[in-house]
C-alpha cells in the first residue's frame, strides 16, 4: 500500500547528517563525498565551518523518503517526535528560532509538517500556527517541487526514475514494481495549477489507439513430438494493413499444455472499430536458430459481429464477433497437411473513447470532485479563458499551447495518430493501476490536511527563501501510446511506451522520444500568479532540470498571505548541484548567521620595524615599504587578524632590502561583518604580528616582544577616520600604518557597493 511494513520487513532512514550528506550507507574511507553521491554535504560544510556544531545547533532530520507524507506520523510518530526534538533545540540554544533547511522532497515534507503542526489535534494541543511562530525563524527549501512536478507521474507511470538502478540492482521490469511501491510519488504528483502558468494543456497526453488482447490459455496437438513448439502471432491492423508479429515462449508439448500468455497489439488507423483486421496464428517447432517449421496455421479476419476462418483451420467457418470491451473465449483450430493443432485463447477488443474509459475504476466525480495535487476534475487541464489570455497575450505562435502531433517525416507511416490529453486519474485507469490508484486517493485525497493545504502558505512560517537553479532544460510532459507486445506472468510492466515518432512545434518546448522539456530562456512562463485578466506571460525560463519552473518557484505566492519570501535563484544549476554552488550556500548562510549591521573595512599600508639608531621595514605582500634604507629584517614576519574565531592573515614576507618606497601588496584590504550582537557585545578585532613555523604551517608565533592587540570593532566603527597607527611593542618599534572606513549594509545584510 506504499507505506505500511511488509511482514518480517523493517527498513528506517540513517540517523544524524550522514542521512543527508551521502547517497551510500557505508563507505568508512569517506571516498564517496567526494562524488556525485554527496548530497548536502557541501552545505553541512559550510555550517561547520562557521562554528554550527552537531546535535548542539545542526540537527538531522532523516525520513523514509519511500512513503507518503501522510502516513509518517501513523506508522513511526514522525512528526510529534520532530515538534518535541524542535522545542529542546529551541531550549537549548537560549530559545533561539530555526532555520528549516531541506532539498528537494524533503521540502514536500517540510511544508507538510508545517500545516500539520497547525491542523492536526496534536500540534494544536501545543499551540499550532503559535508553536510555529515561536520555533520557527525560516524555511529554506532547496531544488522544492512545492506544487508538485511532471517529472514525478511521468516517473511513476513509466518506470524512467529507475534507469539508474536497472538492471544493476532490479530488472528493467522490476523497476516499475519498485517505484509504484513508493507511495512518495504522489507528494510530488503535478498540479493543475502549474498549467494555468505557461502555455500547457496537459502534462500527459496518449496516441488514439485501438487495441486487442490476446490471453493464450493452451495448445493441444493430435500428434506427440519432442521437438520444442511455439505459437506465432501474426496480427494486421484495419486499414492501414500494418503488420505486427509476436512469439509465444518455447515449450515442450507433448499432446497438451497450459500456456498461460498474454500478448497487447495497438493500432492508431482506426482505433474506434477493429473491422478488417487479421490474426493469424501458426505453431512453430523450433527446430535450431532462425530455421523453424510451421506445423499448423489459419487466419482469422476480426470484426465486431463475427470472425471469418479464411485460410487453414476451419476455412469458411464463422466464429462470433469481438463485443467490445468483452473478453471472449474461442478455441482455435490450426491445420497442415499432416497435423492439426487446437489454441485456447481469450480475445478482447478494447475501442478507443475520448469520454469513456474501459474498466474505469476512478471514484466519480460527485464522489470525488477532486482538489489540488489529489487529482478529479478540480486539478486537470487548461481553461478556455487561460487559452484566450496567452493568445491576447502573446500572439498566436508562442500564445497557442503545446500539442503534440505526429513528427514531419512520419506522416505517412502514422498519418491516422492523433493525440488526447489525461489527466493522472485517467492515466492510472489506462494503464490499469487499479490498486496503486486505491493507494493514492487513499493517502492524499482522504487526507484533509493535504487535500485543503498542499500548495496554502504554512501558517506560522513568516520567512520563506526558496533556493533553487533555473535553465536546466525541464520535463514538463510525455507524449505516451500502447506498447504491441507479450507480457510474461509475474513481470511487472507497463502497457504503455513513450511515443517516439511525435512532434511539438510551439518554440518554447522541446520534445525527445516522447519527453516534453522546458526549454532555457525559451518557454513562456507567468511573471505572478493572480486572476488572468492580470496575468502576462513576459518571462522565459525553464527548471532545475528535474522540477518544473513554478514548482520551484511556487513559494512567491504565498506573499500574499503576509509571508515574507525571496527566492534565489541560480542561473544554470541542476536540481542536485545546486547544493555546491556559492550562491545557494551564501544564502543558507546569510538566514543561518546573524547579519551584520555594518562592515569595518581595513587597508593596510605597511608594517615599520625600528632598531637601535636604524629603521627596518619588513616589506610584506600587502605592505608598503615604509624605508629609503638598505635593511636586513630580523625574521620572516606576517600580520595575521582575527574576528569571531576566524584568522585571516598577509602572506609571509622573505627577507628583502628596500631601496625605496615600493608598491608589493597583494592583498592588503580585508572587509569584516559587525553584527548588532558584535557592538553590543564589545567584541574586539585582533591583530598581530607573527614569525612563520617550520613548513609555514598554521598561525606561526606571536614576534618576540610582541603583543596581540585587542581593538573593540565598536570603538573602530565609529573613529573609523582614525588613521594612527598601531604599535606592538613597548618601545615602539613595530608599528602598522593602517586605515579603515565603516561601510553601511543593505537590507540583505550586504555591503553597500554590493548593489
Amino acid at each position: 500500500d506504499g507505506w505500511k511494513d511488509p511482514p518480517g520487513i523493517k527498513v528506517r532512514p540513517r540517523k544524524g547528517l550522514e542521512a543527508m550528506e551521502n547517497l551510500v550507507a557505508n563507505d568508512p574511507t569517506g571516498l564517496t563525498k567526494k562524488t556525485p553521491a554527496a548530497l548536502m554535504l557541501g552545505v553541512t560544510s559550510q555550517l561547520r565551518d562557521v562554528g554550527y556544531e552537531e546535535g548542539k545547533n545542526l540537527r538531522a532530520y532523516g525520513y523514509d523518503w519511500r512513503m507518503p507524507c501522510t502516513k509518517m506520523e501513523e506508522r513511526d510518530g514522525y512528526y510529534s517526535k520532530t515538534m518535541d526534538d524542535f522545542e529542546d533545540l529551541v531550549q537549548t540554544n537560549g530559545g533561539k528560532k530555526i532555520v528549516v533547511i531541506t532539498h528537494s522532497l524533503g521540502g514536500v515534507h517540510a511544508h507538510y509538517f508545517f500545516h500539520w503542526v497547525a491542523h492536526s489535534d496534536y500540534g494544536r494541543n501545543k499551540g499550532g500556527a503559535e508553536w510555529l511562530q515561536k520555533h520557527i525563524q525560516c524555511f529554506c527549501p532547496i531544488g522544492g517541487p512545492l506544487a508538485g512536478t511532471p517529472f514525478g507521474s511521468h516517473s511513476y507511470l513509466t518506470g524512467d526514475d529507475g534507469n539508474g538502478l536497472s538492471p544493476m540492482v532490479f530488472s528493467f521490469p522490476d523497476r516499475h514494481l519498485v517505484l509504484r511501491s513508493w507511495g512518495m510519488f504522489g507528494m510530488i504528483f503535478p498540479t493543475g495549477r502549474q498549467l494555468m502558468l505557461q502555455p500547457a494543456h496537459s502534462v500527459h497526453w496518449v496516441r488514439r489507439e485501438g487495441v486487442l488482447k490476446v490471453h493464450i490459455l493452451s495448445v493441444s496437438k493430435n500428434s506427440p513430438s519432442s521437438i520444442p513448439c511455439y505459437v506465432k502471432l501474426t496480427f494486421k491492423a484495419p486499414v492501414s494493413g500494418e503488420k505486427h508479429t509476436l512469439n509465444t515462449k518455447t515449450h515442450n508439448i507433448t499432446t497438451d499444455l497450459a500456456f498461460d500468455e498474454r500478448f497487447q497489439f495497438a493500432w492508431s488507423s482506426t482505433p474506434e472499430e477493429i473491422d478488417t483486421a487479421n490474426l493469424e496464428m501458426a505453431l512453430m517447432h523450433d527446430i535450431i536458430g532462425p530455421i523453424d517449421m510451421e506445423v499448423g496455421k489459419a487466419s482469422y479476419n476480426l470484426g465486431s459481429e463475427s470472425i471469418e476462418v479464411t485460410d487453414g483451420g476451419d476455412s469458411g467457418e464463422t466464429l462470433p464477433g469481438l463485443s467490445p470491451k468483452q473478453w471472449q473465449e474461442y478455441k482455435f483450430k490450426l491445420k497442415s497437411d499432416t497435423e492439426e493443432s487446437v489454441v485456447i485463447a481469450r480475445l478482447r477488443f478494447v475501442p478507443h473513447s475520448d469520454t469513456e474509459q474501459c474498466d474505469d475504476f476512478s471514484r466519480p466525480a460527485a464522489e470525488d470532485p477532486g482538489a489540488w495535487r489529489c487529482g478529479g476534475l478540480a486539478d486537470q487541464f487548461s481553461t478556455p479563458e487561460k487559452q484566450a489570455r496567452l493568445l491576447e497575450t502573446l500572439g498566436k505562435e508562442e500564445g497557442t499551447e503545446w500539442r503534440p502531433e505526429v513528427k514531419d517525416n512520419e506522416k505517412k507511416k502514422h498519418s491516422n495518430a492523433t493525440y488526447m490529453p489525461m489527466n493522472i486519474d485517467q492515466m492510472m485507469v489506462y494503464d490499469d493501476m487499479r490498486d496503486e490508484y486505491k493507494w493514492w486517493k487513499e493517502s492524499y485525497a482522504d487526507d484533509k490536511i493535504w487535500r485543503e493545504n498542499s500548495t496554502e502558505a504554512p501558517p506560522g512560517v513568516s520567512r520563506i527563501r526558496p533556493i533553487y537553479g533555473i535553465n536546466v532544460p525541464t520535463l514538463v510532459g510525455n507524449v505516451l501510446r500502447r506498447q504491441t507486445k507479450r507480457f510474461v506472468r509475474f513481470e511487472p510492466t507497463t502497457t504503455m511506451q513513450l511515443d517516439k515518432h511525435c512532434q511539438v512545434t510551439h518554440p518554447g518546448y522541446k520534445v525527445t522520444n516522447g519527453v516534453v522539456q522546458e526549454v532555457p530562456h525559451k518557454t513562456p512562463q507567468a511573471d505572478t500568479v493572480g486572476t488572468l485578466e492580470d496575468m502576462t506571460f513576459n518571462t522565459r525560463a525553464s527548471g532545475d532540470g528535474t522540477v518544473a519552473y513554478w514548482s520551484l518557484r511556487w513559494p512567491v505566492t504565498w506573499r500574499s498571505s503576509s509571508v515574507e519570501v525571496e527566492p534565489v535563484q541560480v542561473e544554470g544549476a541542476g536540481h542536485r548541484d545546486i547544493l555546491d554552488k556559492p550562491e545557494c550556500q551564501a544564502a543558507v548562510l546569510g538566514e543561518c548567521c546573524s547579519k551584520p549591521t555594518k562592515y569595518l573595512e581595513v587597508l593596510l599600508d605597511g608594517l615599520v620595524i625600528t632598531g637601535k639608531g636604524e629603521q627596518k621595514a619588513s616589506c610584506l605582500p600587502g605592505f608598503r615599504c615604509m624605508s629609503s634604507m638598505g635593511i636586513v629584517t630580523d625574521s620572516d614576519v606576517f600580520v595575521l587578524m582575527t574576528w569571531h574565531g576566524v584568522d585571516f592573515s598577509t602572506e609571509i614576507r622573505k627577507e628583502v632590502e628596500c631601496t625605496g618606497q615600493k608598491h608589493l601588496w597583494k592583498h592588503n584590504r580585508w572587509v569584516f561583518g559587525v553584527t548588532k550582537e558584535d557592538q553590543d557585545e564589545d567584541r574586539a578585532l585582533e591583530i598581530s604580528v607573527r614569525t612563520p613555523t617550520v613548513g609555514n604551517l598554521g598561525n606561526g608565533t606571536i614576534k618576540d616582544n610582541t603583543e596581540v592587540l585587542k581593538l573593540p570593532m565598536k570603538k573602530l566603527l565609529d573613529d573609523a577616520n582614525d588613521t594612527s597607527d598601531l604599535t606592538f611593542d613597548k618601545s615602539g618599534q613595530i608599528t602598522l600604518k593602517w586605515k579603515c572606513r565603516s561601510v553601511s549594509t543593505c537590507r540583505d545584510g550586504l555591503p553597500i557597493w554590493a548593489h
